[in-house]
């Protein structure tokens, strides 16, 4: 009887526990968040403010490199600071559009001014904020994020 069991590998013996397969399922994805400013400080400031957000960061002081990096990185958002040299945060975001023209892209500035803010909605930022940003206002930005991705997701299924 109990050789049974033990001459067919494919049976299990009678008093086996089973294994149980657990599917670890986050509430919400993970997110690639592109971090674009001169001032290193901030690129430190956005990566200390998300590390508990399951957000994988990158960062360039360099805009002309950064939309290099949209191109190969494909991030779910951009924070992009509006005062920078070289090209500044609305020619980034002018050739950000021409990439990806649906990226989601939050300007962030330490300059603000009413005009820019307009400019900066007109060409397709989805959000323009003033620094200092707290932690908690990176975050909720993550986590808006994160939604419209899931609704978008979801829309797509």
């Amino acid at each position: 009887m109990g050789s049974e069991t033990l001459d067919n590998p494919d049976t299990p013996p009678a008093d086996a526990v089973p294994l149980e397969t657990k599917v670890l399922v986050r509430p919400y994805p993970s997110i690639v968040v592109l971090a674009i400013d001169d001032d290193p400080g901030m690129l430190k400031f956005y990566k200390a403010a998300l590390s508990d957000e399951d957000a994988r960061v990158e960062s360039s002081t360099d805009p002309l490199h950064a939309v290099e990096l949209v191109e190969s990185i494909n991030p779910d958002l951009i924070l992009l600071d509006l005062t920078m040299p070289g090209i500044d945060g609305m020619e980034a975001l002018m050739r950000i559009r021409l990439h990806d023209p649906e990226a989601r892209v939050v300007m962030i500035t330490g300059d603000y001014s009413i005009e820019s803010a307009v400019k900066a909605i007109q060409a397709g930022a989805a959000d323009y904020l003033c620094k200092p940003v707290s932690p908690e206002k990176v975050c909720k930005i993550v986590q808006e994020t994160r939604e419209q991705m899931d609704l978008t997701q979801r829309e797509s299924s």
